[in-house]
């Protein structure tokens, strides 16, 4: 932001920013909070000297329009390809849990592991893709709750390993605090796997409660567990949901969001 706004003042070269969730003022209030009390006066010229704001979601666009009284232009996160149908269940009949992020604050995985082991011996797996400071405290809780030989900690992956991973998985579970889109869910939505998130704001544009997973009050365990008691015991209700992320996914095609790019940048380079 300040090299471009710079570079703007000595070219007259317009520019454009694209807001993501720790962009913005209120977006990660664990994180960012502090830093933007104190930095915040200075962020104002750089967004109003933009020839235009993008936001990755509509809840990043409410967080600008709070923040800086300026209308950013949702254009979502995209991706390339949709599957043609759901993965297809485990031979054996166990729920397939899949949690793709950084092991932060924010990301909430030690909460995923109290709810694991709340569900102790039931016909259910669960995969966490990633690393980070709290990885130690998950794997403590994942012992300390008997669930340890059902869970699998696979560190960080790249983009091909965590796709092959998607696509033996039966859910995506993001008990985060906060999002602005998350990645890994519209990768998630277009592999056909049902979503189980937290109701934040940023899971809205790809997460409908009933239509292709489950929005959960944040830090309710035993919402939680409730729902995934229910996907273990109605496969039909999770079949329905994992067509419905298809469907849902099919707002994300990257070629469309490309062109509302391209648009954007025109439109900017001719002010």
């Amino acid at each position: 932001g300040p090299v471009a706004w710079a570079a703007h003042k000595l070219t007259h070269v317009p520019y454009v920013l694209t807001a993501h969730l720790g962009d913005v003022p209120g977006g990660a209030p664990e994180q960012t909070d502090r830093l933007f009390r104190v930095i915040k006066p200075f962020t104002r010229p750089i967004w109003r000297s933009a020839a235009a704001v993008t936001a990755v979601s509509s809840h990043v666009a409410s967080l600008v329009r709070a923040a800086y009284g300026i209308e950013a232009r949702v254009i979502l996160n995209g991706v390339a390809t949709v599957a043609s149908s759901p993965p297809e269940p485990s031979a054996d009949g166990v729920l397939r849990l899949l949690f793709v992020g950084r092991m932060s604050v924010q990301k909430n995985p030690v909460f995923l592991g109290k709810v694991l082991s709340s569900l102790r011996g039931r016909p259910l797996r669960a995969v966490f893709l990633g690393d980070g400071p709290l990885r130690g405290a998950l794997e403590e809780e994942l012992h300390a709750g008997g669930v340890d030989g059902q869970c699998e900690l696979r560190g960080w992956a790249d983009s091909a390993s965590v796709r092959r991973a998607m696509d033996s998985s039966d859910i995506l579970a993001m008990p985060s605090l906060s999002e602005g889109l998350p990645v890994a869910a519209v990768e998630a939505a277009s592999r056909g796997l049902a979503i189980a998130g937290s109701a934040v704001p940023g899971l809205a544009d790809v997460l409908e409660d009933g239509v292709n997973g489950w929005s959960l009050p944040v830090g309710d365990a035993a919402a939680w567990s409730r729902v995934l008691e229910e996907a273990m015991s109605g496969r039909d209700v999770l079949r329905a949901r994992q067509q419905g992320s298809l469907r849902i996914a099919e707002r994300f095609d990257l070629a469309a969001i490309v062109d509302a790019y391209e648009r954007t940048l025109v439109a900017a380079a001719r002010r």
